[in-house]
């Protein structure tokens, strides 16, 4: 069962209009959120973000983004009236599955819906993850319907959808397990033992094939629908970490080899619509699939 919304209703923007994009409003310039607005700036967009750290607004207007400060924990979210002065929303906010807030994440998306539908903003891009696919031993595509199968899955399910609900041009844009600066995966089990499921593929995305995407979506303005977001190299996780750890000069972990529960998701909607090809992983191969 998909979590509850509260008290909010689900929102729908009824009146279905297009126009340029020239201003582009980022919620959450975080790790990923950062990076991107500064690639759309440099493609000659107009570009607004938010943060929820006072210290990272001057950060913010040194590459040219207009900054906002915006707090989206268990308090309600309140928005300057003119963030939404836009001609695109990015969610980049993550659901806070790991700090207690992923059962408000669906609300909290409500509410930034219900801000956008104010100005009449219908083009709305939220960046999902691939935690939506259950671990059910079998490859998934944009074409299947997910059934997540833990409580962080449902609650992101449960935004994705009240996305799609918004709006024709509500794009979601499903990542992999992301990495990049400051995201080591040589760190993730380095030194641990008995790790499960060492067998099992890794799904995963660079930060760079991450911003790319999105970039492609926005100046295509190929919007609508979903994009899998995930790296064509599938290999096993034991595999994967223990040269990640390695290259890392770290403590390789050791992992069980077993493969009892997993899942491979492909990104075909981004080559049939963009033309885009993910990177294959660092030293893997692209995995060959049926």
């Amino acid at each position: 069962m998909l979590p509850r919304f509260g008290r909010c209703e689900i929102v729908k923007f009824v009146t279905y209009y297009t126009q340029m994009i020239v201003k582009i409003s980022i919620l959450g310039c975080g790790w990923l959120g950062l990076p991107l607005a500064i690639a759309l700036k440099q493609q000659g967009y107009e570009i607004k973000g938010s943060t929820t750290r006072i210290e990272k607004l001057d950060t913010l207007t040194s590459y040219g983004i207009e900054p906002y400060l915006i707090c989206a924990g268990h308090e309600p979210l309140t928005f300057p009236d003119a963030f939404f002065d836009t001609d695109l929303l990015i969610i980049t906010i993550p659901p806070g599955n790991k700090s207690g807030l992923g059962e408000t994440y669906a609300s909290r998306i409500n509410e930034i819906l219900q801000g956008a539908s104010r100005v009449r903003l219908n083009r709305v891009i939220m960046i999902s993850s691939t935690a939506v696919y259950a671990d059910s031993c079998r490859d998934f595509d944009e074409d299947d319907t997910p059934e997540p199968d833990t409580a962080g899955g449902r609650n992101v399910r449960a935004a994705e959808l009240l996305v799609t609900a918004y709006s024709p041009e509500g794009t979601l844009v499903r990542c992999g397990g992301l990495v990049g600066p400051g995201r080591d995966p040589g760190r993730f089990f380095a030194g641990k033992r008995d790790i499960p499921n060492g067998q099992a593929p890794v799904n995963m995305l660079e930060l760079e094939d991450a911003v790319s995407l999105i970039s492609a979506i926005v100046k295509n303005e190929a919007f609508g629908g979903t994009y899998n977001a995930c790296s064509p190299s599938h290999p096993e996780r034991q595999q994967y970490y223990a040269r990640a750890a390695l290259l890392s000069g770290l403590e390789p972990p050791d992992f069980i080899p077993e493969k009892t529960s997993w899942k491979r998701v492909q990104a075909k909607n981004a080559f049939r619509r963009l033309g885009f090809s993910f990177s294959a992983l660092e030293g893997f191969p692209v995995t060959e699939t049926s």
